[in-house]
């Protein structure tokens, strides 16, 4: 009769951000330990037209102010703020935000409860003292739902909640095993398969 063990991975050595995927994490808050870049930074290199459809998407009057032009033919100026001046010299957090919802993006805010441990989510923790909203993550291809799993993958390697199982035969000798296995609830499901 097989039965089987799970312990924790204590050999955890790649960040489920390290996998490829193109979902983008950005923060807002740099007392965080999370592995993000500034949401300005994020959107330096999404897309080289970026920031003429961010630009476009900007009324006259705020164009004006990013230069303090009185007057300035639209295009021209346009194609100069591109080139010289950087996403966070040209637009507000919120309304980067906006122009990436109105561009088909997916976002969902990043909250972080630091107590002991890190633990994130897209939605908030009921601590108002070791938590709070940390940035943003966001893709164009997917849902919602894929973009709260990998908030809870990322989560879940970052509190620790990676396990690994042995099968194990009747004289106590393993005989199959798997690591790096997000969630004790998986690594159990995944090991009572196996017998």
């Amino acid at each position: 009769m097989l039965t089987y063990r799970i312990y924790q991975d204590d050999d955890i050595v790649e960040s489920p951000r390290d996998w490829g995927n193109d979902n983008v994490i950005v923060g807002i808050n740099s007392i965080c330990d999370v592995e993000a870049e500034s949401l300005y930074a994020a959107l330096e290199h999404i897309d080289s037209n970026l920031k003429i459809d961010l630009l476009n998407s900007l009324d006259d009057y705020t164009l004006r102010e990013v230069l303090d032009l009185p007057n300035y033919d639209r295009v021209e100026t346009i194609q100069m703020i591109a080139d010289n001046y950087s996403i966070d010299e040209i637009a507000t957090e919120d309304q980067l935000l906006s122009f990436l919802k109105e561009e088909g993006y997916n976002i969902l805010p990043v909250y972080m409860y630091n107590h002991s441990g890190i633990c994130i989510s897209t939605t908030p923790f009921s601590c108002k003292w070791d938590s709070g909203q940390i940035g943003y993550i966001y893709s164009r291809e997917d849902t919602d739902d894929i973009l709260k799993a990998d908030i809870g993958l990322y989560s879940s390697y970052l509190e620790g909640d990676v396990y690994c199982y042995d099968i194990l035969d009747a004289d106590n000798d393993v005989v199959d095993s798997c690591c790096g296995i997000y969630g004790y609830e998986e690594a159990e499901k995944e090991a009572k398969s196996c017998i």
